[in-house]
């Protein structure tokens, strides 16, 4: 049976990321004695760097609150299967009207504050490395962080928070472990989004799936950027037309709204 229904608090969550970013230099440190050469933004031990630590600390918390691991994922009565079937699709078009929305948002930012040439060397890296990419941007870095973010951090603070505060409090965090101004609104509202999900469905896979699709529309369309960049520069910045964002906000507003019906009706 579960203990410790609300540990971590707020507090607790933010030690627990301490701990977490403390593995990470650990092994930042063993992997530079070994004389592995670790390049910024090198998605395979960035990969690394977020799997271990993730695993480690998830695992042991789930020891300390004797929550089994089925009902760490899955708490509700409605099956699995059935719970993503029905809610796939609402929430694919949000994610990819989000995609097309924050990719703009994040561009207005750079437009005051560019990114240095080794930032964008280490981006396009990271985003432009086939298989290594696609394991680390598309699964490994939602399963991971919903896991502590929402299965973890979460599931903890609606024993402790009323649930908007739990909400808002763990996108917070979520939010500022990125390390990046640029994404700081986007990733706020994106894990808003994923935690209302994970309450009202009472399930880690739909949060897992939002983040999912969200990462994997917003790889293929940095590809498709790329691809329609041609011979510009690496810096230059590409905003999409009114009709685009137009078309992105109804994807939004109609994936939101089906949720909202969907979930109602639960």
């Amino acid at each position: 049976m579960q203990q410790y229904t609300n540990f971590p608090d707020v507090w607790g969550a933010v030690l627990i990321l301490f701990l977490q970013f403390t593995l990470q230099i650990i092994l930042l440190v063993v992997f530079s004695g070994l004389e592995i050469d670790l390049q910024a933004g090198d998605p395979f031990w960035e990969g690394v760097l977020t799997l271990i630590p993730t695993v480690i600390i998830v695992s042991a918390l789930l020891r300390y609150k004797r929550l089994d691991i089925q009902d760490f994922f899955h708490m509700s009565v409605v099956s699995i299967k059935s719970t993503l079937l029905v809610l796939g699709l609402p929430v694919a078009l949000v994610a990819l009207g989000s995609v097309i929305l924050f990719n703009d948002l994040i561009n207005l930012f750079l437009l005051y504050e560019p990114l240095t040439t080794e930032e964008i060397d280490a981006f396009e890296r990271f985003t432009n490395s086939g298989f290594n990419s696609f394991m680390t941007i598309v699964l490994i870095a939602p399963v991971c962080e919903e896991m502590l973010f929402r299965g973890i951090f979460l599931r903890s603070f609606l024993y402790e928070y009323k649930p908007i505060e739990a909400i808002f409090l763990s996108s917070i965090l979520f939010a500022f472990t990125h390390f990046s101004i640029y994404q700081l609104i986007p990733l706020f509202l994106l894990g808003m989004f994923w935690g209302w999900l994970y309450y009202r469905t009472r399930s880690l896979w739909t949060a897992i799936l939002g983040h999912v699709l969200y990462n994997g529309f917003a790889l293929m369309y940095d590809v498709l950027i790329d691809a329609n960049a041609g011979d510009l520069p690496e810096d230059t910045i590409i905003f999409q037309s009114i009709f685009v964002h137009l078309f992105a906000f109804m994807l939004v507003g109609f994936g939101l709204l089906l949720l909202y019906r969907l979930l109602k009706l639960r």
